[in-house]
Protein backbone atom coordinates (compact mmCIF):
# COMPACT_ATOMS: atom_id res chain seq x y z
CA UNK A 1 0.00 0.00 0.00
CA UNK A 2 2.78 2.40 -0.82
CA UNK A 3 4.89 1.68 2.26
CA UNK A 4 8.35 0.12 2.35
CA UNK A 5 8.40 -3.63 2.91
CA UNK A 6 10.35 -4.71 5.98
CA UNK A 7 11.35 -8.31 5.28
CA UNK A 8 12.21 -8.89 8.94
CA UNK A 9 8.52 -8.54 9.80
CA UNK A 10 7.43 -11.44 7.56
CA UNK A 11 6.47 -14.45 9.67
CA UNK A 12 4.73 -16.60 7.10
CA UNK A 13 3.76 -16.65 3.44
CA UNK A 14 0.69 -18.57 2.33
CA UNK A 15 0.91 -20.17 -1.10
CA UNK A 16 -2.10 -21.69 -2.82
CA UNK A 17 -1.51 -24.81 -4.90
CA UNK A 18 -3.86 -26.42 -7.38
CA UNK A 19 -3.49 -29.47 -9.57
CA UNK A 20 -4.10 -30.37 -13.16
CA UNK A 21 -5.65 -33.71 -14.02
CA UNK A 22 -4.09 -36.10 -16.54
CA UNK A 23 -5.95 -34.37 -19.38
CA UNK A 24 -4.39 -31.04 -18.47
CA UNK A 25 -7.56 -29.51 -17.02
CA UNK A 26 -7.21 -27.23 -14.03
CA UNK A 27 -9.10 -28.23 -10.89
CA UNK A 28 -10.34 -25.28 -8.80
CA UNK A 29 -10.43 -27.54 -5.74
CA UNK A 30 -6.75 -28.28 -6.08
CA UNK A 31 -5.01 -30.45 -3.55
CA UNK A 32 -4.92 -30.18 0.20
CA UNK A 33 -1.68 -30.54 2.11
CA UNK A 34 1.32 -28.62 3.36
CA UNK A 35 4.18 -27.08 1.46
CA UNK A 36 7.31 -26.39 3.49
CA UNK A 37 9.92 -23.98 2.23
CA UNK A 38 13.02 -23.86 4.39
CA UNK A 39 15.56 -21.22 3.38
CA UNK A 40 14.53 -17.99 1.68
CA UNK A 41 16.88 -15.70 -0.17
CA UNK A 42 15.68 -12.23 -1.11
CA UNK A 43 17.33 -10.26 -3.87
CA UNK A 44 16.90 -6.80 -5.31
CA UNK A 45 16.42 -5.89 -8.95
CA UNK A 46 19.99 -4.60 -9.11
CA UNK A 47 21.29 -7.97 -7.94
CA UNK A 48 19.29 -9.78 -10.63
CA UNK A 49 20.17 -7.41 -13.46
CA UNK A 50 22.95 -8.58 -15.78
CA UNK A 51 25.66 -6.17 -16.84
CA UNK A 52 24.62 -4.78 -20.21
CA UNK A 53 25.94 -1.58 -21.78
CA UNK A 54 24.84 -2.06 -25.40
CA UNK A 55 22.30 -3.88 -27.53
CA UNK A 56 23.58 -6.84 -29.48
CA UNK A 57 23.40 -7.58 -33.17
CA UNK A 58 23.44 -11.15 -34.41
CA UNK A 59 24.91 -12.68 -37.53
CA UNK A 60 21.88 -13.48 -39.63
CA UNK A 61 21.63 -16.76 -41.50
CA UNK A 62 19.88 -16.46 -44.89
CA UNK A 63 19.38 -20.24 -45.02
CA UNK A 64 17.32 -20.22 -41.83
CA UNK A 65 15.25 -17.30 -43.06
CA UNK A 66 14.62 -19.07 -46.36
CA UNK A 67 13.52 -22.24 -44.56
CA UNK A 68 11.03 -20.41 -42.35
CA UNK A 69 9.55 -18.46 -45.25
CA UNK A 70 9.33 -21.54 -47.48
CA UNK A 71 7.59 -23.55 -44.76
CA UNK A 72 4.99 -20.81 -44.21
CA UNK A 73 4.47 -20.55 -47.97
CA UNK A 74 3.86 -24.29 -48.23
CA UNK A 75 1.20 -24.07 -45.51
CA UNK A 76 -0.72 -21.11 -46.96
CA UNK A 77 -4.33 -22.06 -47.67
CA UNK A 78 -5.98 -21.20 -51.01
CA UNK A 79 -7.96 -18.44 -49.28
CA UNK A 80 -4.68 -16.78 -48.28
CA UNK A 81 -4.45 -17.40 -44.54
CA UNK A 82 -1.91 -19.68 -42.83
CA UNK A 83 -2.87 -22.09 -40.00
CA UNK A 84 -1.65 -20.62 -36.72
CA UNK A 85 -0.73 -23.91 -35.01
CA UNK A 86 -0.07 -26.55 -37.60
CA UNK A 87 -1.55 -29.54 -35.76
CA UNK A 88 -4.35 -27.69 -33.96
CA UNK A 89 -7.88 -28.96 -34.60
CA UNK A 90 -10.06 -27.36 -35.68
CA UNK A 91 -7.68 -25.27 -37.76
CA UNK A 92 -7.68 -21.66 -36.65
CA UNK A 93 -6.18 -18.50 -38.08
CA UNK A 94 -5.33 -16.12 -35.24
CA UNK A 95 -5.12 -12.49 -36.30
CA UNK A 96 -1.75 -11.77 -34.67
CA UNK A 97 -0.25 -14.79 -36.43
CA UNK A 98 -1.54 -13.68 -39.83
CA UNK A 99 0.16 -10.33 -39.31
CA UNK A 100 3.40 -12.18 -38.51
CA UNK A 101 3.10 -14.32 -41.65
CA UNK A 102 2.35 -11.27 -43.80
CA UNK A 103 5.50 -9.59 -42.49
CA UNK A 104 7.61 -12.68 -43.24
CA UNK A 105 6.27 -12.98 -46.81
CA UNK A 106 6.81 -9.25 -47.43
CA UNK A 107 10.33 -9.19 -46.04
CA UNK A 108 11.31 -12.39 -47.84
CA UNK A 109 9.97 -11.03 -51.14
CA UNK A 110 12.13 -7.95 -50.67
CA UNK A 111 15.17 -9.96 -49.60
CA UNK A 112 15.08 -12.54 -52.38
CA UNK A 113 13.06 -10.86 -55.17
CA UNK A 114 11.20 -14.19 -55.42
CA UNK A 115 7.76 -13.51 -56.88
CA UNK A 116 6.32 -16.52 -55.02
CA UNK A 117 6.57 -14.51 -51.81
CA UNK A 118 5.23 -11.37 -53.45
CA UNK A 119 2.18 -13.35 -54.54
CA UNK A 120 1.85 -15.01 -51.13
CA UNK A 121 1.95 -11.59 -49.44
CA UNK A 122 -0.67 -10.26 -51.86
CA UNK A 123 -2.98 -13.24 -51.21
CA UNK A 124 -2.67 -12.92 -47.45
CA UNK A 125 -3.03 -9.14 -47.48
CA UNK A 126 -6.14 -9.35 -49.69
CA UNK A 127 -7.73 -11.79 -47.24
CA UNK A 128 -6.81 -9.66 -44.21
CA UNK A 129 -8.33 -6.63 -45.95
CA UNK A 130 -11.52 -8.54 -46.72
CA UNK A 131 -11.89 -9.49 -43.06
CA UNK A 132 -11.64 -5.93 -41.73
CA UNK A 133 -14.93 -4.81 -40.22
CA UNK A 134 -15.62 -1.37 -38.76
CA UNK A 135 -11.90 -0.71 -38.89
CA UNK A 136 -10.84 -3.71 -36.81
CA UNK A 137 -10.38 -7.46 -36.91
CA UNK A 138 -11.68 -10.12 -34.54
CA UNK A 139 -9.23 -12.35 -32.71
CA UNK A 140 -9.38 -15.47 -34.90
CA UNK A 141 -11.02 -17.07 -37.92
CA UNK A 142 -11.66 -20.60 -39.13
CA UNK A 143 -12.65 -22.32 -42.36
CA UNK A 144 -16.24 -22.18 -43.50
CA UNK A 145 -17.92 -24.75 -45.77
CA UNK A 146 -17.54 -22.63 -48.90
CA UNK A 147 -13.77 -22.45 -49.21
CA UNK A 148 -13.54 -19.20 -47.27
CA UNK A 149 -13.24 -18.25 -43.62
CA UNK A 150 -15.58 -17.11 -40.89
CA UNK A 151 -15.29 -16.17 -37.26
CA UNK A 152 -17.30 -17.74 -34.45
CA UNK A 153 -16.28 -14.84 -32.20
CA UNK A 154 -16.86 -11.09 -32.29
CA UNK A 155 -14.12 -10.31 -29.76
CA UNK A 156 -11.51 -7.89 -31.06
CA UNK A 157 -8.54 -7.39 -28.72
CA UNK A 158 -6.59 -4.19 -29.17
CA UNK A 159 -3.23 -5.94 -29.56
CA UNK A 160 -4.45 -8.09 -32.43
CA UNK A 161 -5.84 -5.09 -34.31
CA UNK A 162 -2.58 -3.24 -33.67
CA UNK A 163 -0.49 -6.07 -35.08
CA UNK A 164 -2.71 -6.25 -38.16
CA UNK A 165 -1.88 -2.58 -38.77
CA UNK A 166 1.84 -3.30 -38.21
CA UNK A 167 1.79 -6.26 -40.59
CA UNK A 168 -0.03 -4.24 -43.24
CA UNK A 169 2.50 -1.42 -42.90
CA UNK A 170 5.39 -3.81 -43.51
CA UNK A 171 3.47 -5.13 -46.54
CA UNK A 172 2.38 -1.72 -47.89
CA UNK A 173 5.92 -0.35 -47.84
CA UNK A 174 6.92 -3.10 -50.28
CA UNK A 175 3.73 -3.65 -52.32
CA UNK A 176 3.38 -2.69 -55.97
CA UNK A 177 -0.02 -1.14 -55.23
CA UNK A 178 -0.32 -0.26 -51.52
CA UNK A 179 -3.47 1.87 -51.81
CA UNK A 180 -5.92 -0.65 -50.34
CA UNK A 181 -3.53 -1.54 -47.54
CA UNK A 182 -2.95 2.13 -46.75
CA UNK A 183 -6.70 2.68 -46.42
CA UNK A 184 -6.99 -0.32 -44.09
CA UNK A 185 -4.06 0.95 -42.01
CA UNK A 186 -5.80 4.28 -41.59
CA UNK A 187 -9.09 2.63 -40.64
CA UNK A 188 -7.30 0.37 -38.16
CA UNK A 189 -5.66 3.37 -36.54
CA UNK A 190 -9.02 5.10 -36.25
CA UNK A 191 -10.40 1.97 -34.56
CA UNK A 192 -7.54 2.02 -32.06
CA UNK A 193 -7.95 5.72 -31.31
CA UNK A 194 -11.69 5.23 -30.76
CA UNK A 195 -10.82 2.51 -28.25
CA UNK A 196 -8.48 4.95 -26.52
CA UNK A 197 -11.37 7.40 -26.20
CA UNK A 198 -13.61 4.64 -24.82
CA UNK A 199 -10.98 3.64 -22.27
CA UNK A 200 -10.70 7.21 -21.03
CA UNK A 201 -14.49 7.58 -20.95
CA UNK A 202 -14.72 4.47 -18.77
CA UNK A 203 -12.39 5.99 -16.18
CA UNK A 204 -9.02 4.83 -17.46
CA UNK A 205 -6.09 7.25 -17.49
CA UNK A 206 -5.95 9.43 -20.57
CA UNK A 207 -3.78 8.25 -23.44
CA UNK A 208 -4.10 4.53 -22.84
CA UNK A 209 -6.14 1.88 -24.60
CA UNK A 210 -6.27 -0.82 -21.92
CA UNK A 211 -4.90 -1.52 -18.45
CA UNK A 212 -2.51 -4.12 -19.88
CA UNK A 213 0.90 -2.86 -20.97
CA UNK A 214 1.40 -5.26 -23.90
CA UNK A 215 -1.71 -3.97 -25.67
CA UNK A 216 -0.55 -0.40 -25.24
CA UNK A 217 2.92 -1.10 -26.62
CA UNK A 218 1.41 -2.81 -29.66
CA UNK A 219 -0.98 0.11 -30.11
CA UNK A 220 1.91 2.57 -29.88
CA UNK A 221 3.79 0.89 -32.73
CA UNK A 222 0.60 0.53 -34.78
CA UNK A 223 -0.11 4.25 -34.50
CA UNK A 224 3.49 4.98 -35.47
CA UNK A 225 3.01 2.68 -38.47
CA UNK A 226 -0.14 4.57 -39.41
CA UNK A 227 1.54 7.98 -39.14
CA UNK A 228 -0.61 8.97 -36.15
CA UNK A 229 2.36 10.37 -34.25
CA UNK A 230 0.39 12.55 -31.83
CA UNK A 231 -1.80 9.65 -30.73
CA UNK A 232 1.24 7.39 -30.49
CA UNK A 233 2.93 9.90 -28.19
CA UNK A 234 -0.17 9.97 -26.00
CA UNK A 235 0.18 6.20 -25.55
CA UNK A 236 3.90 6.63 -24.81
CA UNK A 237 3.18 9.28 -22.19
CA UNK A 238 0.52 7.02 -20.64
CA UNK A 239 2.98 4.13 -20.38
CA UNK A 240 5.73 6.20 -18.82
CA UNK A 241 3.32 7.82 -16.36
CA UNK A 242 1.40 4.71 -15.29
CA UNK A 243 3.49 1.60 -16.05
CA UNK A 244 7.14 2.64 -15.75
CA UNK A 245 8.53 2.30 -12.23
CA UNK A 246 11.98 3.73 -12.91
CA UNK A 247 13.59 0.46 -13.92
CA UNK A 248 11.06 -1.54 -15.93
CA UNK A 249 7.55 -1.62 -17.38
CA UNK A 250 4.93 -3.47 -15.38
CA UNK A 251 2.56 -6.05 -16.90
CA UNK A 252 -0.33 -3.67 -16.28
CA UNK A 253 -0.86 -0.22 -14.82
CA UNK A 254 -1.95 -1.85 -11.55
CA UNK A 255 -0.07 -5.13 -12.03
CA UNK A 256 3.63 -5.05 -11.09
CA UNK A 257 4.19 -8.55 -12.43
CA UNK A 258 7.22 -9.17 -14.63
CA UNK A 259 6.77 -10.43 -18.19
CA UNK A 260 9.65 -10.71 -20.65
CA UNK A 261 7.73 -9.20 -23.58
CA UNK A 262 7.23 -5.87 -21.80
CA UNK A 263 10.52 -5.89 -19.84
CA UNK A 264 13.10 -6.98 -22.39
CA UNK A 265 11.40 -7.45 -25.74
CA UNK A 266 8.72 -5.12 -27.09
CA UNK A 267 9.08 -2.97 -23.99
CA UNK A 268 12.79 -2.41 -24.63
CA UNK A 269 12.07 -1.61 -28.27
CA UNK A 270 9.40 0.89 -27.20
CA UNK A 271 11.86 2.62 -24.89
CA UNK A 272 14.51 2.70 -27.62
CA UNK A 273 11.97 4.11 -30.08
CA UNK A 274 11.31 6.87 -27.56
CA UNK A 275 15.03 7.61 -27.38
CA UNK A 276 15.30 6.22 -23.84
CA UNK A 277 18.30 3.98 -24.45
CA UNK A 278 19.54 3.92 -20.86
CA UNK A 279 16.10 2.95 -19.60
CA UNK A 280 15.84 0.29 -22.30
CA UNK A 281 19.19 -1.18 -21.27
CA UNK A 282 18.17 -1.22 -17.61
CA UNK A 283 14.89 -2.99 -18.37
CA UNK A 284 16.39 -5.47 -20.83
CA UNK A 285 19.24 -6.37 -18.51
CA UNK A 286 16.75 -7.06 -15.72
CA UNK A 287 14.79 -9.39 -17.98
CA UNK A 288 18.07 -11.02 -18.98
CA UNK A 289 18.77 -11.83 -15.33
CA UNK A 290 15.34 -13.27 -14.57
CA UNK A 291 14.12 -15.21 -17.59
CA UNK A 292 16.86 -17.58 -18.82
CA UNK A 293 15.70 -21.15 -18.30
CA UNK A 294 16.74 -24.63 -19.46
CA UNK A 295 14.49 -27.15 -21.13
CA UNK A 296 13.42 -29.93 -18.79
CA UNK A 297 15.76 -32.42 -20.44
CA UNK A 298 18.66 -29.96 -20.16
CA UNK A 299 19.36 -30.05 -23.88
CA UNK A 300 19.02 -26.30 -24.54
CA UNK A 301 18.49 -22.93 -22.90
CA UNK A 302 16.22 -20.08 -23.88
CA UNK A 303 14.11 -17.31 -22.42
CA UNK A 304 10.83 -17.97 -20.62
CA UNK A 305 7.76 -15.79 -20.85
CA UNK A 306 5.69 -14.81 -17.81
CA UNK A 307 4.46 -17.60 -15.54
CA UNK A 308 7.62 -19.04 -14.09
CA UNK A 309 9.58 -19.08 -16.33
CA UNK A 310 8.97 -22.81 -16.61
CA UNK A 311 10.82 -23.57 -19.82
CA UNK A 312 12.12 -21.83 -22.95
CA UNK A 313 9.60 -20.34 -25.34
CA UNK A 314 10.74 -19.86 -28.92
CA UNK A 315 8.57 -16.82 -29.65
CA UNK A 316 9.69 -14.87 -26.58
CA UNK A 317 13.33 -15.83 -27.16
CA UNK A 318 13.05 -14.69 -30.77
CA UNK A 319 11.54 -11.39 -29.62
CA UNK A 320 14.35 -10.99 -27.11
CA UNK A 321 16.96 -11.55 -29.83
CA UNK A 322 15.20 -9.15 -32.22
CA UNK A 323 15.38 -6.54 -29.46
CA UNK A 324 19.14 -7.04 -29.05
CA UNK A 325 19.18 -8.66 -25.64
CA UNK A 326 22.47 -9.79 -24.11
CA UNK A 327 23.60 -13.21 -25.33
CA UNK A 328 21.41 -13.04 -28.43
CA UNK A 329 23.73 -14.91 -30.79
CA UNK A 330 24.10 -17.84 -28.42
CA UNK A 331 20.37 -17.92 -27.67
CA UNK A 332 19.58 -17.98 -31.39
CA UNK A 333 21.77 -21.04 -31.80
CA UNK A 334 19.96 -22.63 -28.86
CA UNK A 335 16.40 -22.21 -30.13
CA UNK A 336 17.41 -23.38 -33.60
CA UNK A 337 18.06 -26.77 -31.99
CA UNK A 338 14.27 -27.10 -31.75
CA UNK A 339 13.66 -26.92 -35.51
CA UNK A 340 11.62 -29.87 -36.77
CA UNK A 341 14.24 -32.11 -38.42
CA UNK A 342 11.65 -33.46 -40.83
CA UNK A 343 10.29 -30.03 -41.77
CA UNK A 344 12.97 -27.33 -42.02
CA UNK A 345 11.68 -23.92 -41.00
CA UNK A 346 9.06 -25.20 -38.53
CA UNK A 347 9.57 -24.35 -34.87
CA UNK A 348 7.52 -25.27 -31.77
CA UNK A 349 6.18 -22.92 -29.15
CA UNK A 350 8.22 -24.70 -26.44
CA UNK A 351 10.07 -27.98 -25.98
CA UNK A 352 7.10 -29.43 -24.02
CA UNK A 353 3.44 -28.75 -23.34
CA UNK A 354 2.72 -27.00 -20.06
CA UNK A 355 0.04 -24.68 -18.76
CA UNK A 356 -0.02 -22.87 -15.43
CA UNK A 357 -1.90 -19.76 -14.36
CA UNK A 358 -1.43 -17.10 -17.02
CA UNK A 359 1.28 -19.09 -18.78
CA UNK A 360 0.66 -21.40 -21.74
CA UNK A 361 3.44 -23.38 -23.40
CA UNK A 362 2.87 -25.73 -26.32
CA UNK A 363 5.09 -28.12 -28.23
CA UNK A 364 2.93 -27.59 -31.34
CA UNK A 365 4.66 -26.01 -34.30
CA UNK A 366 3.24 -22.73 -35.51
CA UNK A 367 3.54 -19.28 -37.07
CA UNK A 368 4.44 -17.35 -33.93
CA UNK A 369 7.62 -19.23 -33.00
CA UNK A 370 8.71 -19.73 -36.62
CA UNK A 371 8.15 -16.11 -37.61
CA UNK A 372 10.04 -14.78 -34.59
CA UNK A 373 13.00 -16.96 -35.52
CA UNK A 374 12.85 -15.19 -38.89
CA UNK A 375 12.54 -11.75 -37.27
CA UNK A 376 15.43 -12.58 -34.93
CA UNK A 377 17.61 -13.03 -38.03
CA UNK A 378 16.15 -9.98 -39.76
CA UNK A 379 16.41 -7.58 -36.80
CA UNK A 380 14.03 -5.25 -34.98
CA UNK A 381 11.00 -4.96 -37.24
CA UNK A 382 9.35 -2.60 -34.75
CA UNK A 383 12.28 -0.20 -34.78
CA UNK A 384 12.12 -0.25 -38.59
CA UNK A 385 8.71 1.42 -38.37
Amino acid sequence: CGTALDLSDIQAIEIGLSEYDTAGNWSPEGASGTLRLDDWTTVSADELRLEMDHFECIESNPEVMSEVAADLLARQAPHGLVPSWYSETPTRYYTYNQANALAVFSLEAERTADTAYTEAADRLADRILSLQADGGWVDFYQDDDKGGVESPSDIAWEGNVAWSVIGLRIYADRAADPSAAEAAISEGAQWLMAKMDSYAASGGPSGGITAGVEGNISTYFALVAAGETDAAQQVADFLMAHAWDGQRLWMGISDPGIALDVVGNWGALFLRHQGLDEEALAASSLGAGIFPVASWDGSMVGMGDIAGPWQPTVEFTGQYIAAGGIGSQWLLEQIELLEDPSTPGAYPGSPDDYSAGIGWNTAMYGIAPSSWVYFAHHGGILLDL
